[in-house]
């Protein structure tokens, strides 16, 4: 096996957030088409059964899965690497034989699973019935993508972070094909148009995973069966593995609760909530969690060397970039919330009062988007120091303010009554574990952030009030189509850029020229590993 690289976190961060990027532009592709194509009551049952896999996966493929295998991973290149071997065969099949368990258990329990998560379904047996149809042509999904994880782990820990990013994008192509085919294909076939949907998601699965495989081969990584379900090295994973899967779950509830509450409210209500929350994964899933997907490998050797100073500083770095870009998103995200529901969405079967109950929501959502930038950065911290058991606080308190304040903004404000619980209750995680944190490792030194991070703020401000009159003119009313609106729209976005780039300069940030000048060295170097 190579060694890996040392690797510039601001570089790596841009090489995942790049392709990232391409790969929320295909899956929000893949949005537009369900939107338009299929009526809301198939998009509702879709939303259901898409979650109930997802839930699991963020559980055990992108959530204790990855975070408990890089820091073990890490420990055993540099200090047991004639095992490495062994370990990384032995995680593999380990992680294949628990998983396949947990499909099989999901797809038998499909109708349980459905009620659990959308109750207000029982009284609709068409919906329901859809529901658990689509449950269990998913789930298996679970398998390849929790295998993709590791993938990823791999691939990350030796310096390779553009394959693991780029794979999603495979991923969605699969899937907006399959939309778009899906009424043709359904005809043909005598089945319902959303269930060509459902297949075409799993096969991409499949392909998500098996795209990673040629470059973990070229860098001596080779996957064999090895079913040592006692080695050391698994069962420290685990140890780490079992909190951490325990604050993962009480996280998910949250997800499970606004997916049930939303399932009683009116019919849409469930498409509305996963429309807006896919649009604030772009800031979420582009740049936070590609700064904190670089920042881990550096996290976890800093903690395995012993070195907290190195550890706060790369924390603060990662915080500092992930705000430079999370606070002009949440800002742009709700100056621009109907502009971009009516563009993206409203078309077919999506209409104007979908546009704006989403856009509300949007708005309620873009509240908690620099606080999910905090976590998104501090969870992966306390992992590199082996405590999963603070998090899992944290995300208890999370559960539990969500659990009362849901039902009751919900009861008054419907579905953006849920977005705003979701916002507040982040809120709540993010504090208890920067505080946490700081008992932890000592002072972090955030006051060093702030005169940053106020520039950052203003530059925010003043590029939301000039995206906001640039959209005025727009007749959002008329949707997507609509050739104004899409020069409006193409115009909001250029000035929201350009005047974001140009008043962070002017308050003295240096981001902007350090991104460019980074694009600038990438280009002119040839392709590395």
């Amino acid at each position: 096996m190579s060694e890996e690289k040392p690797v510039s976190i601001s570089r790596a961060a841009g090489v995942v957030g790049f392709f990232t990027l391409l790969s929320r532009v295909t899956g929000l592709l893949r949005d537009v088409v369900m939107a338009s194509i299929f009526p809301k009551a198939m998009t509702d049952a879709f939303t259901v059964a898409f979650t109930i896999p997802n839930v699991f996966r963020y559980l055990l493929a992108e959530g204790a899965l990855s975070i408990s295998f890089i820091p073990v991973y890490t420990e055993y290149r540099r200090k047991h690497a004639e095992e490495v071997e062994r370990f990384v065969h032995a995680t593999f099949t380990v992680t294949a034989c628990v998983v396949a368990g947990v499909v099989t258990v999901g797809v038998l329990a499909a109708p349980a699973l459905v009620t659990l998560f959308a109750g207000g379904f029982a009284d609709d047996p068409g919906r329901f019935g859809t529901a658990v149809d689509l449950t269990r042509i998913l789930f298996p999904y679970l398998l390849f993508v929790s295998l993709m994880a590791l993938s990823m782990g791999v691939l990350n820990t030796l310096g390779h972070f553009v394959m693991p990013a780029a794979a999603p994008i495979f991923w969605n192509v699969i899937s907006v094909a399959a939309g778009l085919g899906a009424p043709f294909l359904g005809a043909a076939l005598g089945v319902e148009p959303i269930y060509i949907l459902a297949w075409g998601v799993l096969f991409g699965g499949v392909v998500q995973f098996a795209v990673q495989v040629p470059p973990m081969r070229a860098r001596g990584v080779r996957l064999r069966w090895n079913p040592q379900f006692r080695h050391p090295g698994v069962i420290k994973m685990a140890r780490l593995m079992l909190p951490a899967l325990f604050g993962l779950a009480v996280y998910q509830l949250n997800v499970l609760l606004s997916r049930l509450f939303a399932s009683f409210l009116e019919t849409g209500a469930l498409s509305s909530l996963y429309y807006s929350q896919r649009l604030i994964e772009f800031p979420m899933g582009v740049f936070a969690v590609a700064i904190a997907t670089a920042s881990m490998p550096t996290l976890s050797a800093h903690a395995s060397d012993g070195d907290l100073e190195k550890l706060k500083t790369t924390l603060r770095s990662s915080l500092e970039l992930t705000f430079f870009v999370v606070l002009p998103s949440a800002v742009g995200l709700a100056v621009m919330a109907e502009p971009l529901v009516a563009m993206l969405f409203q078309r077919g079967e999506f209409g104007h009062d979908m546009t704006r109950i989403t856009a509300l929501t949007l708005m309620a959502f873009t509240l908690g988007v620099p606080s999910a930038g905090l976590v998104r950065n501090l969870v992966p911290a306390y992992y590199a120091t082996s405590d999963s058991r603070t998090p899992v606080l944290a995300s208890a308190g999370s559960l539990a303010s969500y659990a009362l304040l849901g039902p009751l903004f919900a009861w008054r404000f419907g579905v953006v009554g849920l977005a705003f619980a979701i916002s507040l209750s982040s809120w709540i995680n993010a504090t208890v574990l920067v505080w946490r944190f700081r008992r932890k490792v000592g002072d972090l030194e955030l006051a060093r952030l702030l005169p940053n991070v106020a520039r950052m703020l203003a530059a925010s401000v003043f590029m939301g009030a000039a995206v906001w009159a640039v959209c005025l003119p727009g007749e959002w009313a008329r949707g997507g189509n609509d050739l104004w609106n899409l020069l409006v729209f193409g115009a909001a976005l250029g000035a929201g850029v350009l005047v974001y780039a140009g008043a962070a300069t002017a308050v003295g940030l240096p981001h902007t020229r350090r991104v460019f000048q980074a694009v600038l060295r990438r280009r002119s170097r040839p392709a590395g590993r």
